[in-house]
């Protein structure tokens, strides 16, 4: 049997590594992400909105678990051989509580 896990979802004012993966998937993606910092700001809201309404699923600009959801199946379009980069990390520092944002985002999705 699975672990149930809780969903918290990212929106406007959160920062972390999990922000920074989605900024970095969004405009892998073709969104309109041109700081990949981290920060939840007012372009990566509205590179949320666009997903959601280009993929049917609300648009409220919160990411959570059908966006999520969203978002893995539209990284499938992308291929196996494609190389994927973010671009404008380099000034981003790591810690431990972004290790476990990053890790939360990855599981978001799963039963």
């Amino acid at each position: 049997m699975s672990e149930k896990r809780t969903i918290k979802s990212l929106r406007r004012g959160d920062r972390g590594a999990a922000g920074l993966l989605l900024q970095g998937v969004l405009q892998r993606l073709g969104y309109d992400i041109t700081d990949v910092d981290g920060i939840y700001g007012g372009e990566t809201f509205d590179a949320v909105k666009s997903f959601q309404a280009d993929f049917s699923l609300g648009d409220d600009g919160i990411f959570g678990k059908g966006t999520a959801n969203g978002l893995v199946e539209a990284l499938w379009t992308l291929g196996d051989d494609e190389d994927f980069e973010f671009q404008g990390t380099e000034d981003f520092e790591w810690d431990e509580d972004d290790d476990i944002g990053f890790q939360k985002l990855l599981s978001w999705g799963e039963d």
